[in-house]
């Protein structure tokens, strides 16, 4: 039987679920456990890079076959898939790198829900075309960072309290703006608000949305309510530290980039003024965070927070060649970043520490080990020719183009002292003489690690020396994003494959 492409769109929402419920009945069996997570990660392989290969035009799926904007809409267009396809390599990474870091945990189980339900939340909230449902979809990743949070061996309440405070205030300005934003256009359908938008002034909208784009900003981690991301990154196991920093932000990101494009309060000199200035902020503050930092996981929690600033600023300017260059630099910073924090999990269990005062000798005791953080160190500093490079440089000449000179100038202050924090990192853990007693022989991490590690690191790379292989689809994606008529016909008028 021939599978429809509405079919295999919903595999996207049905997989995730079908792996939570297969991974309750295996709980008590570690080897169970890996086979169900591996079919399960492939499977979502094959249905995500299906999606984007066989389709070219965007599937539409009406919940219940109410038709739009009744009822709620799920959009695998263009940008929805190509990212649903970036978020299933780096999980399944993840997941090979967790075999290593969690065989013998007993908060696994804890992991494996977290792990799958925040695919689902993640899934559901970059395809949804409802506003509510989008606030559902939220939800659910809240509850499953908890989850994700609560792996950990040492004492997270106090963490997990202040990333659930911070969210949850997050949620009530959202289901606050939502009110307004029903009452005002008397609908929650993405295409159907933007199209009532263009009847209506910016005068009487743009405050209503500024609640909107402020609780995005609380859940984002933008400048100045940052202050929760760093802490709770380093305190659970680095799998569950991976899958928070490569998905729940990046998410939020995509998120507000198709709010942007298709609001148009979110076109105003006021808005882009003040999205800029928050972008800046966050670029600065959190590499200055990073720089007086003196341990691996916490260095690298402070540049999560500074790379989404750059991200933030590409959706400020919001020409098609801004729109590309945030993409580009969200893709590498999730390759990029994940492969460091996994280098770091390494470096921790190895050693039995992530303080740089404590560490040193790492370089030649494991020379793979400090290639790695090498080549990933001066990609996330932006050097030619790894992907971090092309990112900045286009987010710049994009920055150049619009006059936007004070920004392009602190971009580069940002890159120089990114480079004086991974400098840092080597010099301390990597270079330095000094005895550190292993835990673990890092050399001896089986199969897994190493192939989830290599991957995202190879992927990099490809990135880096080939950057017109992914330019060119995000250009794409960028035309897409930037003529909002396209998504609103796509919806309301029921363009499918």
């Amino acid at each position: 039987m021939m599978i429809t492409p509405t079919g295999l769109a919903a595999l996207v929402l049905c997989i995730p679920l079908l792996a939570i419920i297969a991974h309750l009945f295996v709980k008590n069996h570690f080897l169970l456990r890996q086979i169900v997570q591996l079919l399960a990660i492939t499977s979502m392989l094959v249905v995500t890079i299906s999606l984007l290969i066989l389709f070219n035009k965007p599937i539409v799926i009406q919940a219940a076959n109410w038709p739009a904007p009744f009822g709620i809409s799920f959009v695998f267009d263009n940008f929805s898939r190509f990212m649903l396809v970036i978020f299933s390599i780096v999980t399944a990474c993840i997941s090979l790198y967790s075999f290593y870091e969690l065989e013998g945990q007993k908060a696994t189980q804890n992991y494996y829900l977290g792990y799958w339900l925040l695919f689902l939340g993640i899934s559901g909230a970059i395809t949804t075309g409802d506003l509510f449902n989008l606030y559902v979809w939220l939800e659910l990743i809240l509850i499953s960072a908890l989850l994700l949070l609560q792996c950990s061996i040492r004492n997270n309440k106090e963490v997990m309290f202040n990333y659930a405070l911070i969210n949850i205030c997050g949620t009530l300005l959202m289901l606050l703006s939502i009110a307004l934003i029903y009452a005002k256009t008397g609908t929650l359908n993405f295409a159907d608000i933007a199209r009532h938008l263009n009847q209506l002034s910016n005068d009487e909208t743009l405050p209503i949305f500024l609640l909107l784009f402020l609780s995005m900003s609380l859940k984002g981690g933008l400048f100045p309510f940052y202050f929760w991301l760093p802490t709770s990154y380093p305190t659970p196991h680095i799998s569950c530290t991976t899958l928070l920093s490569s998905l729940t932000t990046k998410a939020v990101m995509l998120i507000m980039l198709r709010l942007i494009c298709l609001f148009k309060p979110f076109h105003t000199v006021t808005f882009t003024t003040t999205l800029v200035l928050m972008s800046l902020a966050t670029m600065l503050l959190g590499v200055m965070g990073a720089a007086i930092r003196f341990d691996f996981r916490k260095i690298l929690s402070f540049h999560v927070v500074s790379q989404l600033g750059y991200i933030a600023l590409g959706l400020a300017i919001k020409t098609p060649l801004a729109i590309v260059g945030a993409l580009y630099f969200l893709i590498h910073n999730v390759f990029t970043k994940t492969t460091l924090f996994m280098v770091s999990g390494v470096v921790e269990k190895s050693y039995g520490t992530g303080s740089l005062n404590k560490l040193g000798s790492v370089a030649t005791r494991n020379k793979s080990l400090a290639i790695v953080f090498f080549i990933s160190a001066f990609s996330l500093a932006g050097f030619p020719p790894f992907s971090g490079f092309w990112g900045k440089y286009i987010l710049i000449k994009a920055a150049l183009n619009q006059h936007y000179y004070t920004s392009a100038t602190l971009m580069i202050l940002v890159s120089v002292m990114t480079l004086f924090s991974m400098n840092k990192i080597w010099q301390y853990a990597y270079y330095r003489s000094k005895t550190t007693t292993r835990r673990v022989d890092p050399t001896k991490m089986g199969y897994y690690a190493p192939l989830g590690i290599g991957i995202l690191l190879v992927l990099a790379l490809f990135m880096g020396i080939y950057p017109d292989s992914i330019l060119n689809y995000l250009s794409t994606i960028a035309k897409d994003l930037s003529h909002p008529t396209i998504y609103i016909n796509t919806v309301l008028i029921g363009v499918r494959t």
